[in-house]
């Protein structure tokens, strides 16, 4: 099942997830959590650690694969 990772991150880390792929900075998630920000960076790198993910758009992927964020289509411009 393509959740079994995203279950395995602490409530909090879904949390900041949600966040993150809302696009909500570091500093942004800090205000709304009452968190430092550096708390934050550290959230996300333990949630791409655990997801096995390296950058930021295959975290925006994986959420679109486990059904998190639903991605309208877009006209093709070519």
């Amino acid at each position: 099942m393509a959740t079994s990772r995203y279950e395995e991150l602490t409530p909090r880390e879904q949390e900041v997830f949600r966040l993150l792929v809302d696009g909500y900075t570091s500093k942004a998630i800090a205000r709304a959590l009452y968190i430092s920000p550096k708390t934050a960076d550290k959230h996300r790198a333990s949630i791409m650690r655990k997801l096995e993910v390296n950058t930021f758009p295959e975290l925006v992927r994986y959420a679109v694969s486990i059904g998190l964020l639903e991605v309208e289509p877009q006209e093709s411009v070519l």
